[in-house]
């Protein structure tokens, strides 16, 4: 008899995992995808709905297992497998689409799609749930040492995905950088050959306009227009803010070094390497250099070309351009990289 009531109250154990383990992740995944973060809500109105229905499912499930005298252990520790499976998701969705198994607009939609925000917001509610849970049921210990990272991967990858999201939206949506717009790099036919008919075009002149007519902020305007519009001039800080205009690029313009152009020449050879790019051409004759850079995680190709012209003076001017083979924004990742290199360039001994 005694066999019977263990099994019996082994499988309503299970169960009630089971059960309380579905609920918690249905609930606050469609609430956080379909209250939160669908757009055309207003998000300081229904975010509250969020940790509320994880304080509810805590609540609930708390009772639920303090009056079966179990521990919440089994259910902290798949809220640890969820966690880390939601993980594997932003990274499958990421390195499938560098792998070629899916187009990348394939790979945001799996990552900012509402399955991406149901499997972060489930994980979430899950993991901090069974903390929850655990910290008011018998047996603290294991169930919170469980639950804990659960909630906290979990956590860590949402802010993550958000704070890309933040990110979009400070920056100007373009994806050509350059220091000189006015006598503008040109890519050699090498490089755009390998850039192919199916990357970004690469504009010059009065051609390099943004072409986004659903856009009433950029549209038609000059791309160089809009890069000029996001610099600051004194920039200290990784924001620099005029009026209620945010400024995020740092000043771009050509550099001058008394250094000669063979000097600046093989000191840039030696930072694109160390940058790890693949060098395409090195022509110093021509004082021409190009690269391209491939993103570690999505394995976005971004080409570069940097130009050295001797001054009047024996110096070297130097000028930088660097655009994004595929994609709108670049999340200005093609202003810190014409950024840093300078940077670099300046630190050299020559």
């Amino acid at each position: 008899m005694s066999n019977i009531m263990e099994t019996k109250g082994r499988d309503a154990v299970i169960g009630l995992t089971l059960g309380t383990l579905l609920a918690i992740w249905v609930v606050t995944a469609f609430i956080g995808q379909g209250l939160v973060l669908t757009p055309g809500n207003d998000v300081a109105s229904t975010a509250w709905m969020f940790p509320v229905s994880i304080l509810v499912a805590g609540a609930l499930g708390s009772f639920a297992f303090w009056r079966l005298g179990s521990t919440g252990q089994a259910l902290a520790g798949a809220a640890l497998v969820i966690a880390i499976l939601s993980v594997v998701y932003v990274a499958l969705a990421a390195l499938g689409s560098k792998w070629g198994w899916w187009n990348f607009s394939n790979g945001f939609a799996m990552l900012l799609g509402p399955w991406g925000k149901r499997v972060m917001f489930g994980a979430v509610g899950v993991g901090t749930a069974a903390l929850i849970i655990g910290l008011v049921t018998p047996g603290r210990v294991r169930p919170v040492l469980l639950a804990l990272p659960a909630a906290f991967i979990a956590i860590r990858l949402i802010s993550t995905i958000a704070g890309q999201g933040t990110l979009a939206g400070s920056v100007p949506p373009i994806h050509d950088i350059q220091t000189n717009w006015a006598d503008p790099v040109h890519f050699s036919s090498a490089l755009m050959e390998l850039r192919g008919e199916d990357s970004n075009p690469v504009r010059y002149g009065a051609d390099a306009v943004f072409r986004n007519p659903g856009s009433a902020q950029f549209g038609g305007k000059l791309i160089a227009d809009i890069q000029e519009a996001a610099e600051c001039p004194s920039h200290d800080d990784e924001t620099c803010e005029d009026g209620e205009t945010l400024r995020p690029y740092r000043p771009l313009d050509t550099v001058i070094l008394a250094a000669s152009p063979a000097a600046v020449f093989e000191a840039s050879l030696r930072i694109v390497d160390q940058s790890g790019w693949t060098l395409v051409t090195s022509q110093q004759d021509d004082g021409v250099i190009e690269a391209t850079n491939i993103s570690p995680w999505w394995g976005f190709k971004d080409d570069v070309a940097i130009r050295i012209r001797a001054t009047d003076t024996g110096g070297s001017a130097i000028d930088m351009r660097s655009i994004s083979r595929v994609g709108g924004s670049d999340l200005g990742a093609n202003e810190r990289r014409v950024t840093q290199f300078l940077y670099d360039l300046k630190g050299q001994s020559f």
